[in-house]
């Protein structure tokens, strides 16, 4: 009867189970407990979260505890809950709830220390964080039970700290040094903290060095071998981050293993930030290889995951923007427009926070409807952030798209100026999808930069290498690289040894150019002799500058 009448209580649901007061009412009730009960408030708080705990309500449980000024019970359950509450994003809640910590609170509570660290290393404020693990670090002794916990925690965040810092050596250092404690777990990687919630491509977010392949490549396998048993969160980044890296440098042999990985030890900890990302590699694949009917089948799976899993908001927007790229690749024009026509229906101040994946597929989808002035307009903001923040993925990205947008307006000099930017950037790294997936009309500005000379020779050779596999992706482009029946034998990897071999490099500097042993490089020079049918590294070379390569 009060909920018909709009009395007192405002319904919650369908069912006449959940209400909530008037909020006028509820101001009334507030009021009056304050005047007449203010003496009793901070025990009626501690009450309070004590029934939200006990019926399994812990944010609720917290907040009371910390009205009711019981600190001691606010820091076990924050302690307890923080890893969940970092898994569902909820960083600004528990910013809000630090503020209720002293230094000399936090200096007792080296657990509660690295609960803030991580809430602070994962919003990308390290300086915060270490001061936190400082923190931690020298007052671990007041806790004397929780000190071994304490250590393993510290060495993984700071692992992950220097990680993100690009320190290869010293993150390696502190997670190996994690593994030979006990218990050896960090319980914010148990629970599958997502450590790329803002990239839907692992390869170009922080935890994956921003795009750097030769980092990843010095990185991730050398961790796989640290923690390869245990199965941790980490792990599962490292078996996606592999994934994408064979998949960029086009070596599909290596795919099958570390997609199926990142998808088992993704589903122990339902980590969005693994599965998502897994799914769509797999995509990519099957469109690589021309495997159109099996193309749509692991985007229905992950999205119907996310349907039952209920996954954070965030992850079904970015398998919306990949569904669109994939309708430009099919010329479904009504769906990539309905798209366009919703997304443009955001603020703009919204529209143009959104996540980076999103807006380079809204620029894809401008220069899909031939709208090359927004498109430019947009990359060329992208193009200012992306350098900000060193993504090199996506910087790489960024100037393919703006290339093709300026090549449309006819503005050839532009176009040709971010095309050769683009294979400056990527070279070094050895991309290859990134120039494939684009199709032949970037085979055709590439081809049209490789006659026009104006790189350096390095770059030419890195320029013909991807023009090759370009004539076997397209073969009715009209690409000709003039290379030798020998040379065509060898493998991209084998291609790579000869052209520093080329340089003048010795066995030493390719091993460490390449992050590989003398040994392996040595096998690489055996078989190179062996195809194309030379006795020393003067007759390779002599080979070598026969060819276009």
């Amino acid at each position: 009867m009060l909920a018909r009448t709009n009395s007192f209580v405002v319904p919650l649901d369908g069912v006449n189970e959940w209400y909530r007061y008037h909020h006028l009412f509820a101001d009334l009730l507030n009021a009056h407990l304050r005047k007449k009960y203010s003496e009793q408030l901070p025990a009626l708080h501690v009450a309070a979260s004590q029934w939200f705990e006990s019926h399994g309500w812990p944010m609720e449980a917290i907040e009371h505890a910390l009205m009711g000024n019981d600190r001691a019970c606010a820091t076990r359950m924050i302690v307890e809950h923080a890893p969940w509450m970092l898994k569902q994003h909820e960083n600004v809640t528990l910013r809000r709830w630090m503020k209720h910590f002293d230094t000399a609170w936090l200096k007792e509570h080296p657990e509660l220390c690295i609960a803030f660290a991580w809430m602070h290393a994962l919003s990308d404020e390290l300086e915060q964080a270490e001061g936190l693990v400082h923190l931690a670090e020298d007052n671990m002794h007041a806790n004397p039970e929780s000190l071994d916990d304490c250590r393993v925690e510290i060495c993984v965040l700071r692992g992950y700290m220097q990680l993100i810092l690009r320190n290869i050596e010293l993150s390696l250092t502190y997670l190996e040094e994690s593994v030979k404690m006990k218990p050896k777990f960090s319980r914010y990687f148990i629970v599958g903290v997502e450590l790329n919630w803002d990239e839907a491509f692992v390869l170009r977010s922080r935890v994956a060095l921003s795009g750097y392949l030769s980092k990843v490549n010095e990185f991730y396998p050398k961790l796989r071998m640290i923690w390869k048993h245990n199965g941790l969160g980490i792990l599962a980044y490292g078996s996606i981050v592999m994934a994408e890296l064979y998949y960029e440098q086009n070596e599909f042999e290596q795919l099958t293993y570390f997609v199926q990985r990142a998808l088992q030890l993704g589903m122990n900890t339902m980590n969005f930030g693994v599965l998502v990302p897994a799914y769509l590699v797999l995509t990519r694949w099957r469109k690589a290889e021309r495997r159109e009917s099996e193309l749509w089948l692991p985007i229905e799976e992950i999205t119907e995951l996310c349907r039952q899993r209920k996954a954070p908001p965030h992850w079904i927007a970015f398998l919306d923007a990949f569904r669109v790229r994939l309708w430009m690749e099919e010329n479904r024009r009504d769906e990539v427009e309905r798209w366009l026509a919703e997304f443009e229906k955001m603020r703009k101040d919204l529209a143009h926070s959104r996540h980076e994946f999103e807006r380079l597929t809204l620029a894809r989808v401008y220069l899909y409807l031939k709208k090359e002035s927004e498109a430019c307009e947009l990359l060329t903001r992208l193009k200012h952030e992306t350098e900000l923040k060193d993504r090199l993925g996506s910087r790489i990205e960024t100037l393919i798209l703006l290339s093709q947008a300026y090549r449309n307006q006819k503005k050839h000099h532009e176009a040709a100026e971010c095309i050769r930017m683009a294979v400056v950037l990527a070279a070094p790294e050895g991309y290859v999808r990134i120039f494939l997936d684009e199709g032949p009309e970037v085979a055709r500005m590439l081809y049209a930069l490789y006659k026009s000379k104006a790189c350096s020779k390095q770059e030419l050779a890195y320029i013909a290498r991807l023009l090759k596999m370009m004539e076997k992706e397209f073969p009715a482009l009209d690409i000709q690289i003039r290379v030798s029946p020998e040379l065509d034998k060898l493998t991209e990897r084998e291609a790579e040894v000869l052209a520093l071999i080329g340089e003048g490099l010795s066995n030493a500097e390719i091993a460490s150019r390449l992050h590989l042993t003398i040994g392996t490089v040595k096998v690489y020079i055996h078989q190179i002799y062996a195809k194309l049918q030379v006795r020393n590294r003067a007759q390779a070379v002599v080979k070598l500058r026969e060819s276009e390569l």
